[in-house]
């Protein structure tokens, strides 16, 4: 019991070091390693630097009596691309523009303070909810609480947070566009990658199905909804990589390469549906009627083990096209292997025949969908 007791200390202290400890392990890859956790440090650091400049120019410079809105502009308009910085900026000048303009109108025309604090800020949520404004519009109604709370409704005070906000857009913007933009080409490689993995670690498990007395050896249903997953993921991947290029410095300079993203993906998923259909194919057909012959099952087996390797040269972008054409090649010739035995009405039972037939057609596809990328 003591031993047991001792046991069970140890692990929750265990358990709670790693806990600790996770910050110092955040930061160490985010220092040593190019990834999500780099990238976040960075725009962090970013939109820390954009604060202290807005700050110092509205505050300092400009001498505005209180300069909230420029650094807190600046913040949020560090965004994950350059695009959406300015995207994001253009929406919170109109926000902080219809925000001053309620808490204006409101001053005007409403002589009770507490009904004009209620109506701005009403109606300032209820405008924020237009798609327009994104995720600034939920600003519109907190913006004009701070301005009517922060006794500034006065015309030259208004104005002076409008041009607070712009000033912090700006600094924004320039901060993101200048210090390391930041462009997601690793992130679409990554997401590329696990797709193509997955899916030629499907058909390797179908080659080892093939050669396998196990009926029950591999279950295509669960590898398909994993892999719509792993699709979705790689499609927004590829969409903020896209996104990243518009309106950086550095795509502009020459400083990042262009990418098929968008056309491997296209591959990849297509291929994913036939690849479906393959295994369903190969798991009824094993169910139901148990395997094929052994020259077959070892045509199948090598046909499979092509075909995987066709998916990972297809989608690796260090790659060249003479190394996808050997592969479609290499492939194509383990599918006619196998419709040579359909060909040999001998040495193949009939029965066989319409399974071959189901898994060759679908494997013709996944060849056809890979290999375009070379053509």
């Amino acid at each position: 019991m003591l031993g047991v007791s001792l046991l069970a200390v140890t692990s929750r202290w265990a358990r709670r070091a790693t806990v600790f400890l996770a910050p110092a392990t955040w930061l160490q890859r985010a220092a040593t390693q190019r990834g999500m956790e780099r990238a976040a440090l960075i725009q962090a650091i970013k939109a820390s630097v954009a604060a202290l400049i807005a700050w110092v120019l509205a505050a300092e410079v400009f001498d505005f009596s209180q300069p909230f809105l420029a650094p807190w502009s600046a913040v949020f308009i560090v965004a994950a691309t350059v695009y959406r910085s300015v995207r994001s900026a253009a929406q919170q000048l109109a926000a902080s523009f219809i925000a001053v303009i309620l808490a204006s109108a409101a001053t005007e025309f409403i002589p009770w303070d507490l009904a004009a604090l209620f109506i701005a800020v009403l109606l300032g949520l209820l405008v924020g909810q237009w798609r327009y404004f994104g995720d600034s519009g939920t600003w519109i109604g907190i913006t004009a609480l701070l301005i009517l709370t922060s006794a500034s409704v006065e015309e030259s005070a208004l104005i002076d947070r409008l041009i607070e906000t712009a000033i912090g857009a700006a600094i924004g913007i320039a901060v993101n566009a200048t210090i390391a933009p930041p462009v997601h080409q690793l992130d679409a490689a990554d997401a590329i990658r696990r797709v193509a993995d997955d899916l030629a670690d499907v058909l390797d498990h179908m080659g080892t199905a093939a050669l396998s007395d196990d009926r029950q050896s591999f279950d295509s249903g669960m590898r398909a909804r994993a892999a719509v997953v792993l699709v979705r993921d790689a499609e927004r991947a590829v969409a903020l990589d896209r996104e990243s290029r518009r309106l950086n410095p550095r795509v502009r300079a020459g400083g990042i390469g262009s990418s098929d993203w968008d056309a491997k993906l296209s591959a990849l998923r297509h291929a994913w549906s036939h690849v479906e259909e393959l295994g369903k194919t190969l798991q009824a057909t094993r169910q139901e009627s148990g395997p094929f012959e052994k020259q077959t099952r070892r045509c199948l087996a090598e046909m499979f083990g092509h075909l995987a390797e066709l998916v990972l040269k297809s989608s690796d972008d260090a790659a060249s096209q003479t190394d996808v054409e050997q592969a479609a090649d290499a492939a194509r010739q383990s599918l006619h292997a196998v419709e040579h035995i359909l060909e040999a009405t001998d040495s193949v039972t009939i029965s066989s025949v319409a399974r071959l037939v189901t898994i060759t057609a679908p494997a013709r596809h996944v060849i056809r969908e890979l290999s375009s990328r070379s053509a």
